[in-house]
């Protein structure tokens, strides 16, 4: 396992532990209190960083099956959800699996923050630009910025007390949701840094004042952050990029749609999919 420099903690306790890629172990070189109660419930992807731990799990959408045999989705709520959850690590070194701060990205939002928004190849062409405008050579092509430069993603949630959805299941569109004052906000913060790591962080805030006391009993006082490694982070947007399709059930209704032509075609039925007057496989454009 390949290891870097050791972590800086303010525990004098944990000065000489080491981070390594997606958990800690201690200068005894065994793991650390890495072990999750949940782990095997599922895909996950665990990431054990300083001050917290990060799990990345899908929420699967929901189907139902029509009389006449087709695959939808169940209702227009029914997409799947990338579902983070925080937890926060205490001073003698051991991670709060109790406490969590969970928040529900949808398809659309996982792909603004983590494919579109935190695209390591815009810090790439950041820098490259920066280098050849400090260049005097008159023949240096310098490639131009991206228009927003600025690698930050923030999201927030808004929600009745009596309404707080649980967050292991896919939420309702709270922008929807009457908001009340009085109840602080959830909020979700990611920014690309300049070595290629990223901060995530989750807190409750009222008024920008974070800290503030969730409004749910089953989730935690905030901010949780965690830095995630080049390497984490790549895994991370893979994860994404591959659970994309799937979230909003493209993958599962494209199958089964391919599925039932094959079974059609093989019973020389015509398939549903046809355009009348179409000959032979004759593309109807």
């Amino acid at each position: 396992m390949m290891q870097l420099l050791p972590s800086t903690c303010n525990n004098s306790n944990l000065q000489h532990q080491y981070r390594n890629f997606s958990f800690y172990q201690n200068n005894n070189n065994n793991s650390y209190n890495t072990f999750h109660p949940n782990q095997l419930m599922g895909p996950s992807y665990q990431i054990y960083g300083e001050d917290s731990a990060l799990t990345v799990r899908a929420i699967p959408p929901e189907f139902r099956q029509l009389p006449s045999g087709k695959i939808v989705l169940n209702t227009a709520n029914s997409r799947g959800r990338l579902l983070l959850q925080f937890n926060p690590r205490s001073q003698d070194g051991r991670y709060q699996w109790d406490q969590s701060i969970r928040f529900a990205l949808s398809a659309e939002e996982a792909a603004s923050v983590f494919l579109a928004r935190l695209d390591p190849q815009r810090l790439y062409m950041s820098q490259h630009s920066h280098n050849n405008n400090n260049n005097n050579d008159d023949d240096t092509v310098t490639i131009a910025q991206p228009p927003n430069t600025v690698a930050v993603a923030e999201i927030v949630r808004r929600a009745n007390a009596n309404n707080f959805p649980d967050p292991t299941t896919p939420p309702p569109r709270f922008d929807e949701i009457n908001s009340n004052d009085s109840i602080p906000e959830k909020i979700f913060r990611a920014r690309l840094q300049d070595d290629g790591s990223v901060h995530l962080v989750v807190d409750f805030e009222r008024d920008g004042i974070g800290g503030q006391e969730p409004p749910s009993n089953n989730e935690t006082r905030g901010p949780i952050a965690i830095d995630l490694m080049v390497g984490e982070y790549h895994v991370l947007r893979s994860i994404v990029q591959y659970s994309l399709p799937r979230l909003i059930g493209w993958s599962a209704m494209l199958d089964a749609s391919l599925e039932q032509s094959i079974e059609k075609s093989a019973a020389d039925v015509p398939s549903p999919h046809n355009y009348q007057g179409r000959n032979g496989g004759e593309v109807p454009f």
